[in-house]
């Protein structure tokens, strides 16, 4: 239990009011070998879309605020299919990532 203790104190620390969702989006993300749809992500996580992209703005590096986000993940349309969009790790998200991972 101390793990996932030390793992939400990670987190805690990029963002105090971080919520459970936005952790479960970021670590579905880094589960992911290659870019993840969004739509594909939303039922992975179990939540709705307008849900998934609000989290995806807070963990980006500009929130749907305009201000700074937490520069953990990048997303992108299809430019062949504007209504696809696509999420990864940035580096600072993957070197976060093995930060977990070390706990």
């Amino acid at each position: 239990m101390g793990d996932v203790q030390k793992i939400i104190e990670a987190f805690r620390a990029i963002d105090p009011e971080m919520k459970a969702q936005t952790m479960m989006t970021f670590l579905i993300i880094a589960k992911s070998d290659e870019p993840i749809p969004m739509r594909q992500l939303s039922k992975l996580v179990g939540q709705a879309h307008s849900s998934t992209s609000r989290n995806v703005s807070l963990l980006s590096t500009v929130n749907r605020f305009g201000r700074d986000g937490h520069g953990l993940v990048k997303s992108w349309e299809d430019p062949n299919d504007r209504r696809v969009k696509y999420v990864e790790l940035t580096y600072r998200g993957r070197r976060f990532i093995k930060l977990l991972e070390a706990l």
